[in-house]
């Protein structure tokens, strides 16, 4: 059969920017066929390997929606996860593949310009608005100016009908925003916004109501209509999203049993002996003839089902074939990539969209101040009237020590507890390459400085005078306000690395508070740090509160007139030596090393999240 080929423009680093009505009219000549053969796929549990998918091979024709059914452990996920090449192997896994689009193995193109892919979850941070959101993905994945860029997010509002909530906030539970439906929709136009020619989605209408998920539906069938190809997992349709199918496969235990024209499967059935009962929803009927109790013990019942089904299919596999459309096929240019946006680009979005993110939580801005105004309040309370003999000093030793503690433990929390919440949105950026860890990390670092700087300000001015600290010199003050900061930043360095590898907020509170009650050992205040077993001295090295501590002691004790009832040095006493400039060193170490590990933890994670 002949194809009448026209290049596809998707836009690179090298394309031009025209007009949005000629990049995005995705006429016939952008089509693209997707094809894969005989993909098997098997993992290794305890010393036996289970095989997922059983050396299967299809199509999916542009212009389509090709939906993909099966019951729980049937294959579909695993399927549509190799055919928008979003798994790999690791170890215990053997994945055979061969996926080709427009007779052009993908291996060999730059699949990601062709092909977008919908998560079945809806991650997108919730104080941005849907414009706002598709704007910033915009910004990543195409070239243009703000002008294009505008035309491109309007086309898409318009064509997911998003214009009535575009300006809304995208919402949570916490925050009032969209509906289910709605933040699907955005998600489906943060793939969109970059014209991929080929969408895959996984399980788009789970956990919508029936008219929520045929409005999705039928918006995908609009986009096929324009030469896209669709690609779908669903559980089970309702009967008029079923009658919106082109094509259909149906999977059962790694195999396909049927694929073909959806409106022909009845018949198929019918045909081999399973007739679907009159006013009987078809995909109800297919998951329930499909249906099998458990995968690794099955009925002989199930066997011999299965064994009909699969042969039923290898003899009409011809027939199959004979729905293949490749008419006015795109050609496939082998050395153009994908538009990556550069570094600079990159950190002015993310600030901006961490900038919103943070402003528009108003509860949790404000409850950093009111920690720090509550707690310094309290401590002038408990602390009020340090004087200058042995209990005084006693006093001073013990308000220091409270003030390390808190500026290393709680910020360390904070972050631990924050960095889950913001680690899917992570994920998914970074498994579509939109950005790299470093700019994440660093506009992350930025967007929490002016807070830090401000609440630490706001603690050490209320106690300072309060409490009568060291005033001999007004640079004593700016050290102790310095010396807090630093231990602020380390606190939320050791949030920030925790926090990579928490699941959830409540492991992030058990974990961090475990972690840091023997680092709290070694400030000196505790026990003299002189009489530490030397098989665990190495710990205060790592430890921001004995630096902290030591730190904020010997810039209070240096030249402190004290009583003449003082006759040790408090210093002498706690075992703490050393200068003042060794200790802030010593912080700011620890505030690098906790950034160099957060950034190579952040990197592990995501290539690790990359391939699952």
């Amino acid at each position: 059969m002949l194809m009448n080929r026209k290049k596809v423009s998707p836009l690179s680093e090298n394309s031009e920017v025209i007009p949005d009505n000629l990049v995005t009219s995705n006429d016939d000549s952008d089509r693209i066929f997707l094809e894969w053969f005989n993909i098997t796929y098997s993992i290794k549990q305890r010393n036996r390997r289970i095989k997922i998918l059983k050396g299967v091979s299809g199509f999916a024709n542009p212009g389509q929606i090709l939906a993909i059914m099966g019951s729980s452990g049937s294959g579909k996920t695993s399927l549509l996860s190799i055919l928008s090449n979003q798994i790999f192997p690791r170890r215990g896994e053997k994945i055979l593949v061969k996926i080709s689009i427009n007779g052009v193995d993908i291996k060999n193109v730059d699949y990601s310009i062709y092909s977008r892919y919908v998560m079945q979850e809806s991650i997108v941070l919730p104080t941005l608005t849907p414009r706002e959101a598709l704007t910033y993905a915009a910004k990543l994945k195409i070239k243009g100016n703000d002008e294009f860029i505008t035309e491109r997010v309007n086309k898409v509002i318009k064509d997911l009908k998003l214009s009535k909530i575009a300006d809304k906030f995208i919402g949570n539970e916490f925050i009032k925003g969209l509906s289910g439906g709605e933040k699907k929709r955005v998600c489906i136009g943060l793939e969109l916004i970059s014209e991929p020619q080929i969408l895959i989605l996984d399980e788009p209408t789970s956990g919508l109501d029936s008219p929520t998920a045929e409005l999705i539906i039928n918006l995908m069938k609009h986009q096929a209509e324009k030469g896209k190809t669709i690609i779908l997992t669903i559980h089970q349709p309702s009967s008029n999203v079923f009658c919106m199918f082109d094509r259909l496969i149906l999977m059962s235990e790694g195999q396909f049993i049927y694929q073909g024209c959806a409106s022909k499967s009845l018949e198929y059935f019918s045909k081999i002996g399973y007739s679907c009962p009159d006013m009987t929803n078809p995909p109800d009927y297919f998951m329930r003839i499909l249906y099998v109790r458990d995968r690794h013990f099955i009925s002989n019942n199930e066997i011999e089902m299965l064994k009909l089904f699969v042969n039923s299919y290898k003899i009409n596999e011809e027939n199959v074939s004979k729905e293949i459309n490749k008419t006015e096929l795109a050609e496939i240019n082998t050395q153009q990539t994908i538009f990556r946006a550069g570094i600079v680009i990159e950190i002015s979005i993310l600030f901006e969209r961490a900038w919103k993110n943070n402003l528009r939580n108003p509860f949790n801005v404000a409850l950093k101040f009111i920690q720090s105004i509550v707690t310094a309040a309290l401590v002038d309370l408990v602390f009020q009237d340090l004087g200058y003999d042995m209990k005084g000093v006693q006093n001073r030793q013990g308000a220091l020590f409270f003030s390390a503690v808190y500026f290393v433990f709680i910020p360390s929390q904070t972050s631990s507890i924050a960095f889950p919440i913001e680690r899917p949105t992570f994920v998914k950026d970074y498994k579509e390459g939109l950005y790299g860890v470093t700019p994440f990390l660093l506009v992350k670092l930025l967007t929490d400085l002016p807070f830090q700087i401000i609440t630490t300000f706001i603690y050490v001015v209320m106690i300072y005078f309060a409490l009568n600290f060291n005033l001999n010199s007004s640079e004593q003050f700016f050290v102790f306000y310095g010396l807090m900061l630093l231990m602020h930043l380390c606190g939320s360095g050791y949030g920030n690395f925790a926090g990579v590898f928490f699941p959830d907020t409540l492991a992030a509170i058990i974990w961090g508070s475990t972690i840091a009650v023997p680092l709290v050992m070694y400030a000196g205040y505790l026990s003299n740090i002189n009489s530490i077993s030397p098989t665990f001295y190495w710990i205060k090295f790592i430890s921001a509160y004995y630096f902290g501590y030591n730190a904020l002691a010997i810039n209070e004790f240096t030249d402190l007139d004290l009583e003449s009832d003082v006759v040790i040095s408090p210093l002498k006493s706690s075992g703490i030596s050393g200068e003042l400039w060794e200790h802030a060193g010593g912080l700011i170490l620890v505030i690098i090393g906790c950034n160099i590990l957060t950034f190579f933890a952040l990197k592990f994670y995501g290539e690790k999240k990359k391939f699952k």
